[in-house]
C-alpha cells in the first residue's frame, strides 16, 4: 500500500457530537486526495457510531486508547492529551502531518493553503466563533495545535508530546511546539487564512476549582524547569530567540528560531514519549 502524502491527526475525548460532526462536515468538503485522517479516541464516554458515515468520504482510521494512569478531573475523566497525541503521531503515515483540534472548523481554502508550505511548520489564524477572540494571529502569536502542519520526521526527532504532562493539566502544547520550532527552525504564519474554534466548556481551564489550578500550576512549573522560560509564553519569559521576516514563497510572516539559551537538548532529554521512541526506531 502506498503511504499518503498528508496525515490529518486529531484526538477526541467526550467532544460534543454536534461539535465533532461540524468539524468532520467541513473536513469532508476539503480536497483529501493523498490524505489520511487519523483519530485517536482518548477513552471517551460518548459513542461516536455515526463516524462510520464519513469513512466512504475519506481515508479515515479511528483508534481507541487502552486505559492508562494519569491525573483526571473528578469523575469526568478529563485529562491531559499528550499520550493520545503521541498515538496519533505513531499511527501517521504521511510525510506532512496536520494536527487539528476536534473543535475546529477548517475551510477548504485553509487546507489548500497549508499544502503550499512543504517544509517547516505552517500555522493559520484561529478565531473563536462565540467570542471572536483571536486564539492565534497577528495580535496573539500563540501557534498551538488548533491547526498546525509540520514534517513527520521533525515531530518524531523532537520527541513528540511529553507524557510527563499526564501528571497535571495544560502546557503540553507549549512544550511540544517549542521543541518542534527549534527542530524545524522555521514557521510560516498565514494570517490570510482563518480556522474557526467552536466554543464549548473547557474544564481544564476552570482554575476556580483548586485542584484544577494546582494541576495547571504543576505543569507550568515543569515547563519552566525544562525551558528556563515558557515557549510562546510572556515576553519576559522567553525560552528561545525568534526572528521575523517574510517567506519568499508565500509572502506570509516567517518566524525563525534559535536555541539561544542552549536548552533544547535538555528539554528533549526530559521528554517521555514511549509511542514516539518506538515509531522513530
Amino acid at each position: 500500500m502506498v503511504a499518503p502524502k498528508y496525515t490529518i491527526a486529531m484526538t477526541v475525548f467526550d467532544r460534543e457530537p454536534e461539535v465533532l460532526m461540524s468539524t468532520f462536515r467541513w473536513l469532508a468538503a476539503c480536497d483529501l486526495r493523498d490524505t489520511e485522517v487519523v483519530v485517536v479516541d482518548d477513552l471517551s464516554h460518548i459513542e461516536y457510531g455515526w463516524i462510520e458515515a464519513y469513512k466512504p468520504r475519506m481515508d479515515l482510521r479511528w483508534f481507541r486508547m487502552d486505559p492508562y494512569e494519569c491525573y483526571t478531573i473528578g469523575e469526568s475523566g478529563y485529562k491531559n492529551p499528550s499520550k493520545a497525541f503521541n498515538r496519533c503521531l505513531s499511527e501517521a503515515r504521511g510525510e506532512r502531518i496536520t494536527v487539528i483540534s476536534s473543535d475546529v472548523i477548517v475551510p477548504p481554502r485553509v487546507w489548500d493553503a497549508s499544502k503550499k508550505v512543504t517544509s517547516g511548520v505552517y500555522c493559520p489564524m484561529t478565531i473563536d466563533l462565540a467570542s471572536s477572540m483571536e486564539y492565534c494571529g497577528p495580535h496573539r502569536l500563540f501557534p498551538m495545535p488548533w491547526f498546525l502542519a509540520f514534517d513527520r520526521r521533525d515531530a518524531l526527532d523532537c520527541g513528540g508530546w511529553d507524557e510527563n504532562y499526564l501528571l497535571g493539566l495544560c502546557w503540553e502544547d507549549n512544550d511540544f511546539v517549542g521543541r518542534l520550532a527549534l527542530k524545524s527552525k522555521r514557521m510560516v504564519c498565514d494570517w490570510t487564512s482563518i480556522c474557526w474554534h467552536q466554543s464549548h466548556e473547557q474544564p481544564a481551564y476552570n482554575v476556580d476549582q483548586h485542584w484544577v489550578a494546582a494541576a495547571n500550576s504543576r505543569n507550568k512549573a515543569y515547563t519552566q524547569e525544562k525551558w528556563k522560560g515558557l515557549p510562546f509564553g510572556p515576553p519576559d519569559m522567553p525560552a528561545f530567540s525568534m526572528g521575523r521576516s517574510r517567506d519568499e514563497a508565500t509572502g506570509h510572516l516567517l518566524l525563525t528560531f534559535e536555541d539561544a539559551k542552549g536548552v533544547y537538548e535538555l528539554a528533549r532529554a526530559q521528554t517521555l514519549s514511549p509511542f514516539i521512541e518506538r515509531a522513530a526506531a
